[in-house]
C-alpha cells in the first residue's frame, strides 16, 4: 500500500496506486494519529490478522476488504489489519526518490510514534551480501509467524518506480510441485505476441471423469521453451476466438506456485497463486495429472 498524507488529509491506495481510502478508514486513522510529518507518502505492507487469535489470515480473506464497497465497518471488525511501513519517498516538500534506501529507512524512523498492532515499522535486518546468516535468521523468523518470505534490497540506491526490477528481489518458498493439463490458452500481446504465453490449467477430477480448472500460467518459461510449447500446442487448436484458443488437453505441464486459495473463477473451486512453469512432462499423459481430491487436501494442509 502507499499513503499519501497532506495534514489531515490521508489516501491510501494498493500497489497499482488504485485507491481504497475508503475500505481501510483504520489504516487512515493510525496515519493521522501515529505518524508526525505534516505531510509524506509512504510505503508499506496491510497485514490482516484474526482479532481472537492473534494469528495471520491468508490474502485472499483480506482481499475481500480491498473491494469493499459496503459494510465496511464490519469488515473492519470482522478482518483488522496491522500497518508494516518499510519506505518513505516525500517528507514534508522534499522529494526523498534519490535518496538511498538507507537513509530513507533511517528518515522514516523519524516521522513514525509506533503503535504495535496498529502501526509499525516493517521488521528488517542489514547485512552483508556474503555473510546471509542474518537474513537466514530473519526469513526463518517470517515463515514460522506465518509470513509468505522476505524482500530482499538494496541498501545503496534510489526509490526505483514501477516494477521490481534490478534493485529488489523476493525470496519465498513453494509448495510441492502439481502435473497439470493445459485446456486452453491465449497468445501474448507485445514481443511474444505470437506465442501462446498465457496457459490455462486444469487437474483431474477422478469421481467425475472430467478435468477442472485451477488457474493461468504465464510465467517461467524462457523464449525458447514458450516457442516449444506454442509448437506443441497450436496443432490441438479446436477453437479460436480472438487471441483465445481452446485446445485438445494432451499437453501436461509440472508447474510450481506458492500457494492453492479458494476461488469462483475456475470450476475446481481452487486457484493455485502465483504458478510457475517448471516443465513440459513428455512422459505423462493426461490420466497421470494430478487430482482434484490431491488439490484439495493440500489446501486444507498448507
Amino acid at each position: 500500500m502507499q499513503i499519501h498524507k497532506d495534514g489531515g488529509t490521508v489516501r491510501a491506495y494498493t500497489r497499482r496506486l488504485d485507491e481504497v481510502t475508503e475500505q481501510f478508514p483504520d489504516v487512515v486513522e493510525s496515519v493521522r494519529t501515529h505518524v508526525t510529518a505534516d505531510a509524506c507518502i509512504l510505503e508499506g505492507e496491510i497485514v490482516g490478522y484474526d482479532p481472537e487469535t492473534g494469528e495471520l489470515t491468508p490474502f485472499q480473506d483480506l482481499s475481500t476488504r480491498i473491494k469493499r464497497k459496503h459494510d465496511v465497518e464490519a469488515a473492519v471488525e470482522r478482518t483488522p489489519v496491522i500497518v508494516y511501513l518499510f519506505d518513505l519517498l516525500y517528507l514534508d516538500g522534499e522529494s526523498l526518490l534519490e535518496r538511498s534506501l538507507d537513509e530513507r529507512l533511517d528518515r522514516l524512523t523519524t516521522v513514525l510514534d509506533p503503535e504495535p498492532w496498529e502501526i509499525e515499522p516493517a521488521q528488517h535486518t542489514r547485512f552483508d551480501p556474503n555473510d546471509p546468516a542474518a537474513a537466514r535468521e530473519l526469513y526463518e523468523d517470517a515463515l514460522a509467524a506465518g509470513h509468505e518470505g522476505l524482500m530482499l534490497k538494496n541498501l545503496d540506491v534510489p526509490y526505483q518506480p514501477g516494477r521490481r526490477v534490478g534493485y529488489m528481489l523476493k525470496v519465498k518458498p513453494t509448495m510441492e510441485p502439481l502435473d497439470v493439463v493445459v485446456t486452453r490458452a491465449k497468445y501474448s500481446e507485445g514481443r511474444r505476441r505470437n506465442q501462446l504465453g498465457r496457459l490455462y490449467l486444469a487437474c483431474r477430477d477422478a469421481g467425475a471423469d472430467e478435468l477442472r480448472e485451477v488457474g493461468r500460467l504465464a510465467t517461467g518459461y524462457t523464449d525458447e521453451q514458450l516457442a516449444a510449447l506454442t509448437d506443441r500446442l497450436e496443432p490441438l487448436i479446436t477453437e479460436t476466438d480472438g487471441r483465445d484458443v481452446a485446445v485438445r488437453p494432451e499437453v501436461v505441464l509440472e508447474v510450481e506456485y506458492e500457494e492453492i486459495q479458494s476461488s469462483p473463477t475456475y470450476d475446481s473451486g481452487y486457484a493455485l497463486r502465483f504458478p510457475r512453469f517448471v516443465r513440459r512432462r513428455e512422459d505423462l499423459s493426461v490420466a497421470d495429472a494430478d487430482t482434484l481430491d490431491r488439490i484439495t487436501t493440500l489446501y486444507e494442509n498448507q
